[in-house]
């Protein structure tokens, strides 16, 4: 059997997802800024950065936690 994570393991872990959510929080606004002509990039390229931000903000803080979660008995 393994042992559970420690603390520090755990700190670190809660805030590589929180950093995530944070991160594909400002890609899409960034993203929405971009598809709105606010910001100087062309506007075809902030539709597909919108998914992208999407799927990191609802997806990979559940891949992540499904990946570090503690093995069942």
């Amino acid at each position: 059997m393994s042992e559970p994570a420690s603390d520090d393991a755990a700190f670190g872990r809660w805030a590589i997802i929180i950093l995530a959510r944070l991160a594909g929080a400002a890609m899409t606004v960034v993203a929405l800024l971009i598809t709105a002509e606010r910001f100087p990039a062309p506007q075809w390229t902030g539709y597909p950065l919108v998914f992208v931000g999407l799927f990191v903000v609802f997806m990979v803080p559940q891949l992540l936690a499904r990946k570090w979660r503690s093995p069942s008995e």
